[in-house]
């Protein structure tokens, strides 16, 4: 089990998406900037996003460099209440 609480980012992000259970706080928000500064992501969030919240959203979350909030990782079914 993995417990996000305020910002994960890049590896604190990639860490997070290996648990078998997430539960994240109504203020957690995960992002991954590594394309937006033209790096490759190598920490192995580029395996686990896709199995955790699907193909489509994670290259969202890849190619967009988006922060994603506890709600919408709800919404994706990723982090349940």
């Amino acid at each position: 089990m993995v417990g996000l609480n305020g910002d994960a980012v890049g590896l604190g992000a990639s860490i997070g998406s290996f648990g078998d259970v997430i539960v994240a706080a109504e203020n957690a928000v995960i992002t991954d900037r590594h394309l937006a500064m033209s790096l490759v992501p190598g920490d192995g969030g580029a395996l686990s996003f896709p199995l955790s919240m699907g193909v489509h959203r994670a290259k969202a979350f890849y190619l967009l460099s988006k922060p994603v909030t506890a709600r919408e990782l709800n919404e994706a079914g990723v982090a349940p209440r």
